[in-house]
């Protein structure tokens, strides 16, 4: 028998900050990148500028490149903006500093779990779904999400995590949601996806999936959150089934699957 599969987004769908920590929780973000660009070694100037760039320009520039290539479904890890921001300096930062000291930043950062995550996604373990994470982790580590995950009570409920920092792809590209669907050795068929943009639906369907379901519950975004990943423009989007709380899932994804009866 096929398994039945569910993947979700995580920020902003399973994890959260209000918009004002939010914000400051990318501001340190930018202002880490912008410190070890600048404590680095001088180095050669990248071509594509006159003259070398102050570092916090720098590294803010290459993260918006960053910003850039994932909508487009392209991986630029955390490591790679910060040797990019570093040639648009004149500098050359280790990438190694700066995840670390990322890494310290999410363990230190109090990131929310959505309300309802943690019994939704033990309702459906009960009831045999595989479950995967699928995250475009342009602003951290995947691996450091996962502890934070791990503080909620929300990570043991997974058999998966793919994180793009980890792989060539970002959402929408299919490969992801191939690759996660691999992991929990399920048919897209037989898989449904929740997340709160247009990268998880169109991706989602782009690989093919059962359905998908437009979580708008968590959509209280920083203005630069919202100005860098909540895109404007674009196709319309047309999911499965849209839902405004994590709980309104469970009888979703019952009709779906056609559940019956109690759980395993």
């Amino acid at each position: 028998m096929p398994a039945h599969a569910v993947t979700f987004d995580l920020w902003h769908t399973l994890l959260d900050l209000p918009p004002f920590a939010e914000a400051e929780y990318m501001r340190r973000q930018w202002a880490i990148g912008g410190e070890v660009v600048a404590d680095a070694p001088e180095g050669p100037v990248s071509p594509d500028v006159s003259i070398a760039l102050d570092p916090w320009d720098a590294f803010r520039r290459a993260y918006e490149e960053a910003v850039v290539a994932a909508r487009e479904g392209s991986t630029v890890t955390p490591g790679t903006q910060v040797v990019r921001a570093g040639a648009l300096a004149g500098r050359r930062p280790r990438p190694e500093t700066y995840e670390q000291r990322l890494e310290r930043l999410v363990d230190d950062t109090p990131f929310r779990a959505v309300r309802g995550a943690k019994p939704v996604l033990e309702s459906l373990r009960m009831y045999g779904c595989r479950l995967a994470i699928i995250s475009n982790t342009v602003g951290e580590p995947g691996r450091s999400l996962e502890r934070a995950l791990a503080r909620h009570g929300l990570a043991r409920s997974f058999d998966a995590f793919v994180w793009s920092d980890e792989h060539p792809w970002t959402k929408p590209s299919r490969q992801l949601f191939d690759f996660a669907l691999g992991r929990l050795h399920a048919k897209a068929s037989e898989a449904i996806h929740v997340g709160d943009g247009p990268s998880d639906i169109l991706g989602a369907q782009g690989a093919g999936y059962r359905a998908t379901i437009l979580f708008e519950g968590s959509t209280d975004y920083a203005p630069d959150y919202r100005k860098l990943f909540v895109p404007t423009a674009g196709p319309p989007l047309a999911p499965s089934h849209r839902a405004r709380k994590l709980d309104e899932i469970l009888p979703l994804v019952h009709r779906e699957f056609g559940f019956r009866g109690t759980p395993r």
